[in-house]
């Protein structure tokens, strides 16, 4: 399927597309998730976006590649399974703008997003409920990389240049990096941005010399350090630590699946406070 030979942690992925299918295990709807994941990329890759209908959607902001995304939210969806009853299933849109239309628009029933796009586009008819330690606090930092054998040697040198990033909307692909850069006398209007959709595909075009320079969070430049070569990205800046991911609700949601989603959010042992997913 698309991309999976270089997804991270692959033979976790494919332990968890195979878990259940042997015909004696029992298997929840769930279990599926990550097939319908990557089925979703390559039909996303023909132009086609879709909400699962007769069930419940949890929609994801994509700021990371959907393997990826699926892995780490897979304890969390196990819970919500257990927890109300219901079956939810991960929807992943194909940029930040689709996940900000969804939302406005109440197609989806959980939101889950990056705390700094939600306050800038906070939705009135949606609820919020909590916060999810999605990516380790440590690595949750905003990182301005760029080729070690390349032209650019210091900030200054970024003017003028082509800059890769998930989106101009994302908090720790865009914003973080460029209020950075603001404090330090270089205005994002004079880079030329390159939207590559997520943080993995930015490393990559780094990588290869395909944009100058890239826009991403640490976590991903530690969690694909194993698949490259280490001393051929070079870290210009480091932003602020970013905040947790939020999740919101669809106000029409009944109270008790709400009450349920709050209580497993205030249980930090779902995700260790310092590791974060696995």
């Amino acid at each position: 399927m698309l991309d999976l030979n270089q997804a991270p942690n692959r033979k976790a992925l494919i332990g968890a597309i195979e878990k259940g299918m042997d015909g004696f295990a029992d298997a929840h709807d769930s279990d599926y998730d990550i097939v319908r994941v990557l089925m979703e990329s390559l039909r996303r890759g023909k132009g086609r976006f879709s909400l699962h209908r007769g069930g419940h959607n949890i929609v994801v902001e994509p700021l990371y590649y959907d393997a990826d995304l699926f892995r780490r939210l897979k304890p969390f969806l196990t819970k919500l399974r257990l927890d109300t009853g219901w079956n939810y299933h991960l929807r992943i849109p194909p940029d930040i703008a689709t996940f900000l239309k969804i939302s406005k628009e109440g197609k989806g029933d959980l939101y889950l997003q990056e705390s700094g796009l939600e306050r800038r586009y906070s939705q009135p008819q949606n609820e919020p409920l909590g916060s999810l330690t999605l990516i380790p606090p440590a690595m949750n930092i905003g990182v301005i990389i760029t080729a070690a054998s390349g032209n650019i040697k210091k900030l200054l040198d970024l003017k003028g240049k082509k800059i890769g990033v998930p989106s101009r909307l994302a908090e720790g692909g865009y914003m973080a990096q460029t209020r950075w850069l603001q404090k330090h006398g270089i205005p994002a209007d004079t880079m030329r941005f390159v939207p590559l959709r997520t943080c993995e595909r930015v490393l990559m075009s780094v990588y290869r010399g395909d944009v100058a320079a890239g826009f991403l969070t640490l976590d991903t430049l530690h969690r694909l350090q194993k698949d490259l070569q280490p001393n051929r990205i070079v870290i210009l800046g480091e932003s602020r630590p970013l905040g947790n991911w939020l999740i919101s609700a669809r106000k029409n949601i009944p109270g008790f699946v709400k009450d349920k989603i709050r209580k497993i959010l205030v249980d930090k042992s779902l995700y260790s406070p310092k590791d974060g997913p696995p």
